[in-house]
């Protein structure tokens, strides 16, 4: 499952990679007529809280889905319950900033973490070149995507 998050959903989209999944994020100049053809060509579901997009731009049958949650923990329930979307599918596998799959860091990747962080996987992102390390923030949301998961 690949989603698009209008401008409104931005921190939607960043759990949603933090999840695994493949997630693009609109730019605040894209129209809206323009994120319905992207999600259908590209094969997404355009996650969006924007009435007016849904009413006036999507067909019957395009793979938008109009959110009523606001809060982010709202929105991961609807979406669990809506699209049976697992909050703990792949976790830590996508770059959070530009959506690249991670790869296993090399030495030099290593040596860019800071002193005392525990042993655990080093990911680096082929396109931005940001190192992953296993620190306290990621123990906070990997509790984070399990209670989505589990409530």
């Amino acid at each position: 499952m690949k989603f698009l998050c209008d401008r409104i959903l931005v921190r939607l989209g960043r759990w949603l990679r933090a999840a695994g999944y493949d997630t693009a994020v609109a730019a605040a100049d894209d129209a809206d007529p323009d994120l319905v053809a992207r999600a259908r060509g590209d094969g997404r579901w355009l996650l969006t809280r924007d009435r007016r997009l849904v009413r006036e731009d999507a067909g019957a049958g395009d793979p938008v889905v109009l959110l009523t949650a606001e809060k982010p923990s709202a929105a991961a329930a609807e979406l669990r319950a809506r699209l049976g979307v697992d909050w703990r599918a792949a976790p830590f596998t996508r770059c959070m900033l530009d959506n690249a799959e991670l790869q296993p860091a090399g030495a030099q990747d290593r040596a860019r973490v800071p002193e005392g962080v525990p042993d655990g996987p080093v990911m680096r992102c082929p396109v931005c070149d940001r190192v992953y390390w296993p620190g306290s923030h990621l123990r906070r949301m990997h509790r984070q995507l399990a209670m989505w998961r589990d409530a």
